[in-house]
């Protein structure tokens, strides 16, 4: 499904009643295999398939990760040693789901709302 307004900037969301729901109140917990995983308010995780904007389900369990807290790193025993958790972040702030832009990259709003997407590192890049 392809919003109007959105069609000009070329992303699309899929389910954009689930994504209005949570306005302004996702997190974004840590990156997995290049891409943002969001946790929603009441503690869910998920991440936005690149190619077909759909929700991928994930338990905190088979995340495994490697913590990164004020500077130390510790591991988790898992499946999945390639999510990166982000904790302790001063200054962390909810985030808006947006859509899928026509390179993949699930972009984002923040709470002075700009745009961006997360880097494969983890790093925001801003949009216009």
């Amino acid at each position: 499904m392809v919003a109007p307004a959105a069609a000009a900037h070329g992303y699309h969301i899929k389910f954009a009643n689930t994504f209005m729901k949570w306005q302004a109140s996702l997190a974004v917990a840590g990156m997995l295999n290049g891409g943002p995983v969001f946790k929603t308010p009441q503690g869910e995780f998920f991440q936005v398939e690149p190619n077909t904007g759909d929700l991928k389900w994930m338990s905190p369990e088979s995340l495994g990760y490697i913590k990164v807290t004020e500077g130390r790193v510790s591991m988790t025993a898992a499946r999945s040693t390639s999510f990166i958790k982000f904790d302790g972040i001063k200054g962390e702030s909810r985030v808006s789901v947006l859509g899928v832009d026509a390179q993949g990259r699930v972009l984002q709003q923040n709470s002075r709302g700009e745009t961006f997407y997360l880097s494969p590192m983890g790093d925001m890049v801003f949009v216009k």
